[in-house]
């Protein structure tokens, strides 16, 4: 027995030794992700040959004119640093795939940013850009652009060569024109332009195969905000209680959504984010909120003046789906395991193409058609909801905008198709095929596709 308590001692100390040495030994080895943002920084911090990552925002770096030491990294993060320049050795980091440069006071781009040939994202937005260099054409990975708030007033024509491209947010500029080469890009899905100079846009863009969440918000020149259907009533002063510690969702772009008790009614209030968002200006949602009136759409109650903010009515339920993430780009998340009945996938379908046709019946796209934005009640009853992206578009214009905004609900369709208990549903899976076809002007509008899935759903008994 002594010998047999010895020996365990043994393995115990041994154990903790090798334990010990493990951990000196992670301890040792360079981090993979180096976080020195908010440390008051005014140089970069060296890295080793294995970080890939490393994130600066928020010091007061002042780059040097060499960056070949950083050669290595695949994620930059340079936000909120009072850059003014970019300097060319840039061109070096040939292995990054993510570069963030927000909220800068870059009016320029060496045109070696072109050679960052891996670049999948690349963030500009906030600064003082008024041009962008043609070699931004050679970025052949890139997936996402985001130039909002800048004071571009054109974008190259090279754009056209970004056939990876799918998120374009140019919000907030000076734009008076847009190249048509953008309708080369074969791979765009999202293009955000609010509040620019905009008098019309590409024809090309009319029949672009995978083109869907648009908005043109707050471009005067090319549409006006939408009238009200009803006359809305304005918030008095001291009627509002706000229910700070319930909020209703996570905060999107524009803004975030709270309970709050009005005239002795528990209703949804919208606070806007200060300035203008990558979705557009507050005025020009309240605006497109207030045009439409329909039972399957967010109601507005009234408007608070000072500041600006929207009553809405509680829409009963849950969001249909997640917000889109990193990984996901722009198609929407799921838990695990989630699964619907028919019925309920197709009630909620219904719903949802009931409450765009009552938008599209006013000239009013959504702009942001989402199962995030969509929330149903335990029978599948949809309601939709932020109008945070949504525009009134002219009469008589040469681009289908409804029919651009069916892809986005054709995508809805198949997430939930895929996702019906006992297996895909195949007929709303064949609703969503003709959704996604890529000839734009063979798609169903949204009054069709509300009778089609009307009928799909009372295929499978009383509805």
């Amino acid at each position: 027995m002594l010998l047999v308590d010895v020996c365990g001692r043994l393995l115990v100390s041994a154990f903790s030794w090798l334990r010990w040495c493990f951990a000196r030994l992670l301890h040792l080895l360079p981090s993979r992700r180096l976080n020195a943002s908010g440390k008051q920084l005014t140089v970069l911090p060296r890295v080793g040959g294995g970080t890939q990552e490393l994130l600066c925002a928020h010091n007061r770096i002042v780059l040097p004119p060499s960056l070949v030491p950083w050669c290595n990294l695949t994620v930059l993060d340079l936000g909120s640093n009072g850059l003014k320049t970019l300097p060319a050795s840039v061109g070096f980091l040939a292995a990054l795939q993510s570069l963030n440069l927000a909220h800068n006071s870059l009016s320029t781009l060496p045109p070696e940013i072109g050679r960052l040939r891996a670049l999948r994202v690349l963030g500009l937005r906030s600064n003082l850009l008024t041009a962008l260099p043609d070699q931004l054409g050679d970025l052949e990975q890139l997936e996402s652009l985001f130039l909002t708030d800048n004071r571009l007033t054109e974008l190259p024509r090279t754009m056209g060569r970004l056939l990876k491209l799918r998120k374009l947010q140019a919000a907030s500029n000076a734009l008076t024109s847009l190249p048509e080469e953008l309708g080369e890009c074969a791979s765009l899905e999202m293009l955000r332009l609010p509040c620019n100079a905009l008098a019309q846009v590409p024809r090309s863009l009319s029949a672009h195969p995978r083109l869907c969440w648009l908005s043109l918000s707050g471009n005067a020149r090319f549409c006006a905000p939408p009238a009200p259907a009803a006359p809305v009533p304005s918030v008095a002063p001291g009627e509002l209680l706000c229910e700070d510690e319930a909020p209703l969702g996570p905060s999107g772009a524009s803004g975030g959504v709270c309970a709050a008790l009005w005239r002795g009614r528990r209703v949804a209030l919208k606070r806007f984010v200060s300035g203008v968002s990558p979705d557009g200006a507050p005025t020009d949602e309240v605006a497109a909120a207030c045009a439409v009136r329909h039972g399957c759409v967010v109601a507005v109650l009234a408007v608070q003046q000072e500041p600006l903010a929207l009553l809405m009515s509680l829409a009963p339920g849950q969001p249909l789906g997640g917000r889109p993430c990193a990984a996901s780009l722009l198609r929407c998340t799921y838990p695990a395991g989630a699964g619907w009945t028919s019925r309920f996938a197709r009630t909620a379908a219904r719903d949802v193409a009931a409450g765009l046709a009552g938008c599209h019946a006013v000239r009013v796209a959504h702009g942001d058609v989402y199962a995030h934005n969509v929330v149903v009640d335990s029978q599948g009853r949809a309601t939709l909801v932020d109008m945070g992206a949504a525009w009134g578009y002219p009469q008589g214009c040469s681009v289908d905008f409804e029919r651009l905004e069916v892809r986005a609900f054709g995508l809805l369709l198949h997430e939930l198709a895929q996702r019906t208990q006992g297996g895909v549903d195949r007929e709303l899976g064949a609703v969503a095929q003709a959704c996604l076809q890529e000839q734009v002007d063979g798609r169903p509008c949204f009054r069709e596709l509300e009778r089609s899935l009307q009928s799909s759903l009372l295929s499978l008994g009383d509805a």
